[in-house]
């Protein structure tokens, strides 16, 4: 009984204890700001160095790495048959007309990742392709060039992300290894592309 309680304890302490420090500190850096400079100094300091700092634009993109990665590989239990299912389901349906839950999040689950890749990596690009534009409009196939390329870029980086996660888990045993996953990923990621070029395009 003391084992288990003692068990119990440490377990949350080692699973919860990070990141709810992360979450205190933090809070309390908020807390502070506020209290200090006001809510609008916040709102206006986040906006503008998420703008113009790519190491915050790479700490967020990392982070939904890690949360795709907590999703697929770290929180899942094992798996007697990783073979048990390789082509998975391949409609938005179920066979009894329900939704294909799964089918789903494995697309919004690379939607982020896809925009915050380009929006990290390929930002000054494109900003620097519509500069060009906006004095010539010769180069207007360079602009469209240089979109399909952001699109191709992140369908490869999303299809190898994807292959990774289910190689992962094939090799140790924490899900089931699934065509359907990698082709449901690489469309969460190709469309995240696409919001993010359909943003910059408009969202000004």
């Amino acid at each position: 009984m003391i084992n288990q309680i003692l068990s119990d304890i440490l377990m949350n302490i080692y699973t919860y204890c990070p990141v709810s420090f992360l979450l205190a500190a933090l809070t309390s850096i908020i807390l502070v700001i506020v209290n200090s400079k006001g809510i609008d100094f916040l709102y206006e300091l986040i906006a503008k160095n998420i703008r113009k700092s790519k190491l915050i634009k790479q700490t967020i993109f990392l982070f939904f790495i890690y949360l795709i990665l907590n999703r697929t590989v770290f929180g899942r239990n094992a798996w007697v048959n990783p073979w048990s299912d390789v082509l998975g389901k391949w409609s938005i349906f179920m066979d009894d007309g329900s939704l294909n839950i799964d089918f789903i999040e494995n697309i919004m689950l690379f939607i982020p990742l896809g925009f915050m890749y380009n929006l990290t990596y390929n930002d000054s690009n494109f900003l620097k392709t519509n500069e060009h534009i906006s004095e010539s409009d010769i180069n207007t196939e360079s602009c469209s060039n240089n979109k399909i390329n952001m699109v191709k870029k992140t369908l490869l980086g999303s299809l190898l992300f994807s292959i990774l996660i289910e190689c992962t888990q094939l090799m140790l045993k924490v899900g089931v290894f699934q065509l359907s996953d990698i082709f449901c990923n690489t469309v969460g990621g190709v469309i995240g592309a696409i919001v993010y070029i359909l943003v910059k395009m408009f969202g000004k």
